[in-house]
């Protein structure tokens, strides 16, 4: 069983989100009391969403890299990040990193492929909508990106922040999100709805729309148990 290190704080709901699916899913397909050994480092998130305002992805990465060095000097042998857009130096740290890294994006991708999905929707922060980190990676794989248009993109990321990110979830927010959602789908014949925000699905669920949802912390958290559990 591996050690794994696990960056949270970007924010705090996904972190804890983290935490309980790894360890409860682990669980139940146990019979012992036995549970996966897991370190968490909280990320000061005021002083790293500074720096993506900047656009200083150096700055970024030493941010991000000087917590996988403690959490491998503290044992762990796998690191996962779980945020979205922490990942937009995920190459960078991939290379700088001694330990392995399971990116979001290559879960998503993986999953994206296997599922036969041509054409997807994007939906998370400002930050994920209107960077190219994300559609680069889906689209060097033949996946194409929809991304809301700017009045709509503005309207999610308020959705989400402050309140979806500090685990509150407001019915009528809901409400909104669903209507972009299906305002775009009914112009665009979209395979499917990525939620590229890891709060995403404390607001929406299969049964909210006519299109399927690919969860990216649920397959990343997928993907996480498989890698801490190999032999």
């Amino acid at each position: 069983m591996k050690t794994l290190g696990l960056i949270g704080g970007i924010g705090p709901a996904s972190t804890v989100k983290y935490y309980e699916n790894i360890v409860y899913t682990f669980k139940n397909t146990r019979e012992d009391e036995y549970y996966p050994h897991i370190l968490i480092s909280s990320l000061n998130m005021e002083e790293f969403i500074r720096q993506l305002d900047f656009e200083d992805y150096n700055q970024v990465e030493k941010i991000l890299l000087k917590e996988i060095n403690n959490l491998e000097n503290a044992g762990a042998d796998i690191i996962a990040i779980a945020s979205n857009t922490a990942h937009v130096v995920i190459d960078e740290l991939k290379q700088d990193s001694n330990i392995p890294i399971i990116s979001i994006i290559n879960c998503i991708i993986n999953e994206i492929i296997k599922k036969d999905y041509k054409k997807v929707l994007i939906t998370g922060t400002s930050f994920i909508m209107t960077h190219d980190f994300y559609i680069k990676k889906l689209e060097e794989n033949g996946i194409r990106c929809i991304i809301p248009n700017s009045n709509d993109i503005q309207k999610i990321h308020e959705i989400i922040y402050p309140n979806l990110e500090n685990g509150i979830v407001l019915p009528y927010k809901k409400e909104d999100y669903i209507n972009i959602i299906n305002k775009i789908t009914e112009n665009e014949d979209i395979d499917c709805l990525l939620l590229a925000c890891n709060e995403l699905n404390l607001l929406i669920n299969d049964d909210d729309i006519n299109i399927p949802i690919i969860d990216s912390s649920k397959i990343h958290i997928k993907r996480i148990l498989k890698e801490i559990t190999k032999k």
